[in-house]
């Protein structure tokens, strides 16, 4: 009996780094229930947090990255589009 007076949980899951959405919510669920059903000793311990503080982006940066995932995006498309005019034209203009 001594030996489990020791150890707080029979079992621990793991915690994720990130949970979002249903999974989150259906991890949370898991965990209280095992919680409830193996914690030997029967002390109820919260489980806390602390995220880091939200900061409202600047326009500036906002702008920024929104300019060079566009510029991205244009040069990407640009060369998908351009290689497949070359071969449509390739094999507009000549017989093969």
């Amino acid at each position: 009996m001594s030996d489990n007076l020791n150890r707080q949980y029979l079992f621990v899951l793991p915690l994720p780094m990130s949970a979002p959405g249903l999974h989150g919510s259906l991890y949370g669920l898991a965990y209280v229930v095992t919680d409830r059903y193996f914690n030997i000793i029967g002390n109820k311990e919260l489980i806390t947090c602390k995220g880091v503080d939200y900061r409202l982006p600047s326009p500036k940066s906002v702008c920024q990255l929104l300019w060079e995932k566009s510029k991205d995006f244009i040069q990407r498309a640009f060369s998908v589009i351009f290689i497949a005019t070359i071969i449509v034209w390739f094999f507009s203009n000549f017989d093969i």
